[in-house]
């Protein structure tokens, strides 16, 4: 074999071993880039119309390798804080009727001063279907009946009892603040509307009798005043974008059996959330 031909095939060989080395290099150069990946997960939070709602992690998966069972998961499951506030007016009424008998004229209201504040601050939704959703929720409910006229109703009684008052109470109210559990089902019309029907489950927390006079200035009483400890009430609801206009109807009276009148509670007006 020539010098030449020799010379060649070194050269051959010499370029196929560096191009093996280069290939090897650029393979684990590869790997230790791998290696020194690093993965970024957020916390979001999202307000919208249905309240406020928290997410762990991305919330988008990569596109390769999120499957549909995955954004259905997502979908049909959500877990969310601050998921409602109503504000509306309060009135008592007995079997269906707002006007009182006269000898109830202890519960004579100011219905424009007499409110209903929900807040719901915790909540969990079900939606089975685009056009379906259940939602199960944790808040507070309370209940403000401003009073007419110049009464007193009197903590630690058998039976309620109100003493009529001799000064002039610029501010009346008997009030009420109940722990609530609603539960809610809630249909999708194809332009957005909702069609809300749902329970309340209450709790009672506290009773309160708070007034104001020139002549003994601001006043607070806290007691049960015979006030019923579980009530339940019957609420619907029609809504648009995330606002409603809402009815509470509680069918039991707002008293313990047998230590007050038979007297309901009624509240409507608007709401945001569910």
């Amino acid at each position: 074999m020539s010098n030449s031909n020799y010379m060649k095939r070194y050269l051959l060989l010499t370029t196929a071993v560096l191009a093996a080395g280069s290939l090897t290099a650029q393979e684990a150069d590869s790997l230790e880039h791998q290696k020194d990946t690093v993965i970024v997960k957020t916390t979001r939070v999202e307000i919208s119309g249905d309240g406020i709602e928290l997410t762990f992690g991305e919330r988008d998966q990569d596109k390769n390798e999120d499957t549909d069972e995955k954004k259905k998961e997502k979908d049909v499951f959500d877990f969310g804080i601050l998921g409602g506030f109503d504000l509306g007016f309060n009135a008592f009424m007995v079997n269906g009727d707002l006007n009182l008998a006269p000898e109830m004229e202890d519960f004579e209201q100011k219905l424009g001063n007499s409110t209903n504040v929900q807040i719901r601050f915790l909540n969990l939704k079900f939606r089975p279907a685009d056009f379906v959703e259940m939602n199960f929720a944790l808040g507070l409910d309370y209940n403000d009946w401003a009073l007419e006229n110049d009464v007193t109703l009197q903590p630690e009684q058998e039976y309620v009892t109100f003493t009529e008052e001799p000064i002039h109470f610029t501010k009346n109210k008997f009030k009420a603040k109940y722990l609530t559990l609603p539960f809610n089902l809630q249909l999708v019309t194809f332009n957005k509307v909702t069609f809300t029907g749902g329970f309340e489950p209450q709790f009672l927390l506290r009773g309160r009798m708070k007034q104001r006079s020139q002549e003994e200035g601001k006043t607070k009483v806290d007691d049960n005043f015979n006030l019923r400890e579980f009530r339940y009430a019957w609420v619907g609801r029609v809504g648009y974008d995330g606002f409603s206009v809402f009815c509470r109807y509680y069918p039991k009276s707002i008293f313990a059996d047998g230590e007050g009148p038979e007297i309901q509670n009624i509240s409507f007006g608007i709401g945001w959330g569910f």
